[in-house]
C-alpha cells in the first residue's frame, strides 16, 4: 500500500512538472518539455513492466489455462467418437470407459456406450446393465437418474424380453423417486404388465 502511495506522488509531480514544461514557452522551456518527456516515458516504462505486464501475463496465463482445461474436458469422447465413425466399436467402448472413469457424471458417455452395445454389437443385456451401473455409482439429479432407470427398464421389456427385469426397474423409479411424475409414470407401466408380472410381488 504504501508502494503504491509513493508511486502515485512521484507521477502526480512528474505530471505536474509536464504541464509547467508544455505552457512555458521560452526557450528553456523546450529543455524543460524534453526532460519531462522523457523521465514521464522511464516512470511510465517502470510502471509498464512492474505493473501492467504481469497483470496482463496472469490474465492470459489464465485464459490459456481455462481453455486448455475445456479443450480437454470437450476431448474425452474424442477417441470414442472416432472409433464409432470407424465401424470399431468394441474399442470406442473401451475409450468410453476410460473417459467414464475420468468423469463418472458424463450422462451422455453412458447412454452412448449403452447404444453401442445395444444397436451395434446386439448386446441389450449389456447396454441394460450399463446404465444400472450408471445409477448405482453415481449420484444423479432426479431427471437424469429418473432417465436412466426407464432407458434401462426399455431395453429389459423391448430388447431382451426380461419382463421380470423391466418391472423390478420400474419399481426401482417408484422406491428412488417417490410421489413424483415419474414414480406414477412408472406404475402406470407395472400396471401395464399386471397380466404377464406379480406386480405384487416386485
Amino acid at each position: 500500500m504504501a508502494i503504491k502511495i509513493i508511486l502515485g506522488a512521484i507521477g502526480a509531480v512528474i505530471a505536474y512538472y509536464l504541464i509547467q514544461a508544455y505552457t512555458d514557452p521560452s526557450d528553456e522551456g523546450v529543455f524543460a518539455r524534453l526532460f519531462a518527456t522523457i523521465i514521464a516515458g522511464i516512470f511510465a516504462g517502470f510502471l509498464a513492466v512492474c505493473y501492467i505486464l504481469p497483470a496482463l501475463s496472469h490474465k492470459a496465463s489464465q485464459s490459456m489455462y481455462a481453455d486448455s482445461n475445456s479443450k480437454v474436458e470437450k476431448d474425452l469422447l474424442h477417441d470414442a467418437r472416432a472409433f464409432v465413425a470407424q465401424g470399431d466399436y468394441q474399442n470406442a467402448v473401451v475409450e468410453y470407459r476410460k473417459a467414464l472413469i475420468k468423469d463418472p457424471s458424463d450422462r451422455l458417455a453412458w447412454t452412448d456406450m449403452a447404444k453401442l452395445y445395444a444397436e451395434k454389437l446386439d448386446q441389450p443385456q449389456l447396454a441394460a446393465a450399463s446404465l444400472q451401473e450408471a445409477f448405482d455409482e453415481h449420484e444423479w439429479q432426479e431427471e437424469d437418474g429418473a432417465f436412466l432407470l426407464f432407458r434401462t427398464s426399455e431395453w429389459q421389456l423391448d430388447d431382451c424380453n426380461d419382463q421380470e427385469a423391466g418391472a423390478a426397474t420400474l419399481a426401482k423409479v417408484i422406491e428412488a423417486y417417490p410421489q413424483t411424475r415419474h414414480s406414477a409414470n412408472a406404475m402406470q407401466q407395472l400396471r401395464q404388465l399386471g397380466d404377464e408380472v406379480d406386480v405384487d410381488s416386485v
